[in-house]
């Protein structure tokens, strides 16, 4: 779910090291138009019950599949606010840590960074270093001294009600697991992505996009831009389809497209890029107030615009605010392809599936 849009994907989870399989999705978007904060919840539950409807038409159409066991619901802001805690501790030896160490160390930890705040949502270790060494192993291992990275995400009370109202009529009886599209893409990141442990994450979707400085695998800042996929398709499409929109854009990509319909997309184009330009720079200047960016960008978007949008966050604009006032060195790892109809999964709900199978997988 994100300020725009809600999607439900119905997936089978893989057994052994097997990759799930995505069952029936579907997406409901929101027009584009100015509302209210209030407004856009209810409209987004709305949207939720909507894409529910018609994931579970598809699925039912399917021969000998069972009733949904399981219920996972993964935002973003402005509904679910991510925030990063650390701590350390240290022993007089070397001491073997254990689940149960690492447990007292992430509730103290908590206790310290958020003393008068409700339980989160959602809250798990997404860093661990032993006598200053980063591992992803630390169970029996010796050390002297452990420190934790810990991201927790709290849900706003009012969009919650509202949303595990709409899936409690579709999916009756399931409890609602709330995680975060930060943790989603940050555990995507560094299950497919090299050299990630500093960059600029840059996670575009429907309704938004947000920016993270990731530095050693933790998310050190944070900012939020209003222009995600909806509003730059509107802005491109003018009075058109955004969907043929999209596939002028692969067609511009691919330089198989020279009719005049396209060469007023390329120079929409060229009109978006400088709104976006100053867009995208105010963020980026905030960002790198209190230190200079890493010259790495890693950007997730949807694959037919992630050429375009490569190019633009690699442009020399935003040089001034990296480590080495160089362009960004920008990665682009494809989630999935742009696609239509109750079967098909789009990048958002394949990278939410993800993130439920590995959590899964691993528990």
């Amino acid at each position: 779910i994100d300020g725009a849009s809600a999607g439900v994907a119905i997936m089978r989870v893989g057994s052994g090291g097997a990759s799930p399989e995505i069952l029936a999705a579907a997406r409901s978007s929101l027009p584009i138009e100015k509302r209210t904060h209030e407004r856009s919840a209810a409209l987004v539950a709305t949207a939720l019950a909507d894409a529910s409807h018609k994931a579970l038409l598809a699925y039912g159409k399917g021969e000998g599949r069972g009733s949904v066991s399981g219920l996972y619901v993964i935002a973003r802001l402005p509904w679910m606010e991510t925030s990063m805690f650390e701590g350390s501790a240290s022993y007089e030896s070397d001491t073997r840590i254990t689940d149960a160490l690492i447990h007292d160390l992430a509730r103290d930890v908590l206790a310290k960074g958020r003393p008068e705040k409700e339980t989160p949502a959602e809250a798990q270790v997404v860093a661990v270093e032993l006598n200053g060494y980063s591992t992803n192993a630390p169970k029996n291992k010796l050390a002297r001294s452990m420190r934790l990275a810990i991201l927790t995400s709290d849900v706003e009370p009012g969009f919650r009600e509202a949303t595990e109202h709409a899936l409690g009529t579709a999916f009756p009886g399931l409890r609602v697991l709330w995680r975060s599209r930060a943790r989603a893409v940050l555990g995507f990141v560094r299950e497919n992505v090299r050299d990630a442990r500093n960059c600029l994450l840059v996670d575009v979707s429907m309704g938004g996009s947000a920016l993270m400085t990731i530095r050693k695998g933790v998310i050190e800042a944070h900012a939020e831009a209003d222009e995600g996929l909806q509003s730059m398709l509107g802005d491109i499409a003018g009075g058109g389809m955004p969907e043929e929109t999209l596939s002028m854009i692969r067609a511009l990509e691919t330089d198989s497209c020279s009719n005049d319909e396209c060469r007023r997309i390329a120079d929409a184009l060229v009109q978006t890029e400088q709104r976006l330009t100053r867009a995208f720079g105010e963020r980026l200047s905030l960002l790198a107030a209190p230190r200079r960016l890493p010259n790495t960008l890693v950007l997730l978007a949807a694959e037919e615009i992630l050429p375009w949008l490569s190019e633009f966050f690699g442009r020399i604009d935003f040089a001034q605010f990296t480590t080495t006032t160089l362009p960004f060195s920008v990665i682009a790892p494809r989630v999935t392809g742009h696609a239509e109809g109750d079967g098909a999964a789009d990048a958002q709900l394949r990278l939410a599936c993800a993130l439920v199978h590995s959590e899964l997988r691993h528990s």
